[in-house]
């Protein structure tokens, strides 16, 4: 019986382990959960802890994402993976026409959580607007990037080298 008892105990924690994510043992167990209800399908999560909130990276449906956290284990926003296609088409044509020698390297779509007013980092740098993209470019001497709201306004953001 002890036998059993002690199998029983062993496939629990070891079945617990299969669902944790890496780098969750760091993580406010409340964000976890927070996370756990808002995003139910999600795979290969891997949490990063930093002073003001925390980020967790996953796939869900296919597609690459970033959810951060705050500090009240409220979803402050998401990043998503995107194409130079999906930037809209009045930022791409300001794209080209301010950084003529750039060429797109990577987009990424960040949708603001507006019913929480923390704002997340990227680049460490903080996003005050509720949604917009965020392409990096480069030319043989620099490496940029450019924040392109959905009404196609361009702005730069932070430079990288």
């Amino acid at each position: 019986m002890k036998k059993i008892v002690l199998m029983t105990v062993i496939a629990a924690a070891i079945s617990g382990s299969a669902f944790a994510g890496k780098g969750e043992e760091n993580i406010n167990k409340f964000t976890v959960e927070q996370f756990q209800e808002d995003f139910p399908q999600a795979l290969n999560t891997n949490w990063i802890r930093e002073s003001n909130f925390s980020k967790v990276s996953f796939l869900q449906g296919g597609v690459s994402l970033t959810a951060y956290y705050g500090y009240d284990s409220n979803l402050m926003g998401v990043m998503e993976e995107e194409t130079a296609s999906s930037l809209p088409e009045k930022g791409l044509r300001k794209l080209e026409e301010h950084y003529p020698d750039y060429t797109i390297k990577e987009v990424v779509e960040y949708k603001d959580n507006e019913a929480n007013s923390n704002d997340a980092l990227y680049f460490y740098e903080p996003l005050h607007e509720a949604d917009s993209y965020f392409a990096e470019i480069s030319n043989d001497k620099h490496t940029i990037i450019v924040q392109i709201l959905p009404d196609g306004e361009l702005s730069f953001f932070k430079k990288l080298n």
